[in-house]
């Protein structure tokens, strides 16, 4: 008897197919319908990320993060507040003179000593009594000194240093000397080697006076601005300290565009100076302006703390200059 095996129709097969298909399909849905769908569109979680990024970034911004590497790199700036007179924005190492005012001041500028008490060997004097500053003096002293060991002259005389306001109000070249660190040079004998101050080998000082704290307060080429012209605007040197020289030089600024640019810095946003000390070491300082007040006492922000060392002048109109040292 033969032995036969039922055939499968094909429409069966094809049916059972189907139906395991769609069973599996069927699995498949109840799995994933288990993970809850994001209901962000895409892309934001793309935006997201560059929200991320950006606080990173602007948490990076010195003094705006707490960050332990943050601070390693720049501290918040902390301020002292101090009072200074008000009157004082009228006179000061870097002060604008004011002839009808400096006419009416009666007190002689604090730190005013005999020149000829700590002068030494390379300048001459007009009279003993010559008074200027002490801190004037000694950079004064360094300054004729290196000029005398370049050009090898020893003929350089101060003809005037000191004069009260009254004195000098009526002479547009001789009025910086009331503020007592300012010198008018003269020259002894006169016109040696055809030469005059601010010519010949006397420009030696002209272009390295500032590396002493010192300006040619007068230049010619300045003359527009300063007001003052002639002969003698090239004996008058001023002593204004070392890092405010060091920038007029740099950028070919007389006193008057100096302190014109100085009124655009704030405590929170100082001019940064760096410049080499008397010792010849680099250093920094911050300056910026300070309007004055209405009332008997201006108070000064200054940038750094209390325990900043700091020095203020006036500016000879307005307000104060304010110098920060690092």
């Amino acid at each position: 008897m033969e032995n036969r095996m039922k055939r499968t129709r094909p429409e069966y097969l094809y049916t059972a197919l189907l139906l395991i298909g769609a069973a599996i399909l069927l699995v498949v849905l109840i799995i994933c319908g288990g993970c809850e769908p994001d209901e962000k569109p895409q892309g934001e979680s793309s935006a997201q990320t560059s929200s991320t990024a950006d606080t990173s970034s602007e948490a990076s911004i010195p003094g705006e993060d707490s960050s332990e590497e943050a601070s390693s790199q720049a501290a918040p700036v902390t301020f002292a507040q101090v009072e200074v007179p008000t009157a004082g924005k009228m006179t000061g190492i870097l002060a604008l003179t004011d002839p009808a005012y400096a006419a009416g001041i009666t007190e002689t500028p604090d730190g005013l000593t005999r020149v000829s008490n700590h002068k030494n060997s390379y300048y001459g004097l007009s009279g003993t009594a010559l008074t200027l500053r002490l801190d004037a003096i000694e950079a004064l002293n360094d300054l004729v000194k290196a000029f005398t060991e370049a050009k090898g002259e020893h003929s350089l005389i101060i003809h005037e240093a000191y004069k009260p306001g009254a004195e000098v109000q009526d002479d547009p070249i001789r009025k910086d000397l009331s503020g007592g660190n300012t010198v008018y040079f003269t020259l002894y004998p006169a016109d040696k080697d055809g030469d005059n101050l601010g010519t010949g080998k006397y420009v030696w000082l002209v272009d390295n006076c500032n590396r002493f704290g010192y300006i040619l307060r007068y230049p010619s080429e300045k003359s527009g601005v300063t007001q003052v012209s002639g002969y003698g605007s090239g004996r008058v040197y001023r002593y204004v300290g070392y890092e405010h020289a060091a920038y007029m030089a740099k950028y070919h600024l007389c006193l008057e565009e100096y302190i014109d640019l100085l009124h655009a810095y704030t405590p929170e946003s100082p001019l940064a100076i760096t410049y080499e000390d008397s010792t010849g070491d680099e250093q920094v300082c911050y300056v910026y302006y300070v309007p004055a007040g209405e009332g008997e006492n201006t108070t000064l922000a200054i940038r750094g703390g209390e325990e900043t060392v700091y020095s203020v002048s006036g500016d000879g109109s307005g307000g104060f200059i304010v110098t920060c040292y690092k």
